[in-house]
């Protein structure tokens, strides 16, 4: 097949150098019937969308660690001052 991939209006079918007739797209959409057309509903009811930050997420949980830990400051050695 050799095509434009930025014009696809025309597609050439080729093998071993000889070229056949240029491809036609196929409609891939499927035919409903009139029972299914009937059944669809639009009372689904709507959903509470929460989204999540990595970022506040992580910043969270670093700011939770510092909150959690104690400062310890390096104790001076016997009559050294700090």
């Amino acid at each position: 097949m050799r095509y434009d991939p930025f014009d696809l209006r025309e597609i050439q079918v080729w093998q071993d150098e000889k070229r056949y007739a240029d491809a036609v797209p196929v409609e891939l959409r499927r035919k409903r019937r009139g029972s299914e057309e009937k059944q669809v509903t639009t009372d689904a009811p709507k959903m509470e969308t929460e989204t999540l930050s990595f970022l506040t997420l992580a910043e969270n949980k670093r700011q939770a660690a510092w909150t959690a830990e104690e400062v310890r400051y390096a104790q001076a050695r016997d009559g050294e001052r700090g």
